[in-house]
């Protein structure tokens, strides 16, 4: 009588065990699959002004831009984040970019012409901190 109820014990302990350990497995799985945006559009961007495309990138991301004036006069691509902060300049422009470190980074487009411009874009983002990551 004893034996049964030990042996019956440690069968619902060992399937607890089991359950917990795949709930632990499938749970971290779910905080790190990437996600995935993908944003495009058309805009006339003001003389001197700007558009933020996307911020709050962190370590790991990736951003495949791809950007085209309509007016052949060239736009602004500010990257600003960690000790990283630069610009590229073109009419057409078309690139990758995984994010270093775990600081927070911004992308924006700017016009530094006296005119408006029409500007195309669209760009995929493939988010891959944790959900954790977003916390304070």
């Amino acid at each position: 009588m004893k034996s049964e109820k030990m042996s019956d014990r440690k069968i619902v302990g060992s399937i607890a065990v089991i359950l917990i350990l795949i709930l632990f497995v499938l749970g971290l799985d779910a905080i790190f699959i990437p996600g995935r945006e993908y944003y495009e559009g058309t805009e006339v961007i003001p003389t001197h002004s700007g558009r933020t495309l996307k911020e709050g990138l962190q370590r790991g991301d990736r951003i495949h831009i791809k950007i085209n004036t309509l007016e052949e006069r060239p736009v602004r691509l500010l990257v600003k984040g960690g000790s990283i902060d630069f610009e590229i300049k073109g009419s057409s422009m078309d690139f990758t970019v995984s994010i270093p470190t775990s600081s927070w980074y911004r992308f924006t487009l700017k016009n530094p012409g006296d005119s408006a411009l029409l500007v195309s874009y669209d760009y995929r983002v493939v988010l891959m901190h944790s959900f954790w990551s977003e916390w304070p």
